[in-house]
């Protein structure tokens, strides 16, 4: 592996996180704001896939054939 000082991973335009190396290890440093925001992101994606699931169960196979028609567009 080429060891970087820093590495970064850009989840979108507006959240990038830095991983800035400390010895043999990459360490992260976010603010607690950003951090806050982060657990939001992550809350709502989660609640999206259970409300996802429900639907699924509820409509059986027929519900599956719904969203994989919709992921092929």
């Amino acid at each position: 592996m080429n060891w970087k000082a820093y590495d970064e991973v850009h989840f979108s335009d507006q959240y990038i996180l830095r991983w800035v190396r400390e010895g043999d290890e990459y360490v992260s440093r976010i603010s607690k704001e950003m951090m806050e925001d982060l657990h939001t992101v992550v809350r709502q994606q989660q609640a999206e896939i259970e409300a996802l699931n429900r639907f699924i169960a509820e409509r059986g196979e027929t519900g599956q054939l719904i969203i994989w028609k919709a992921q092929e567009k």
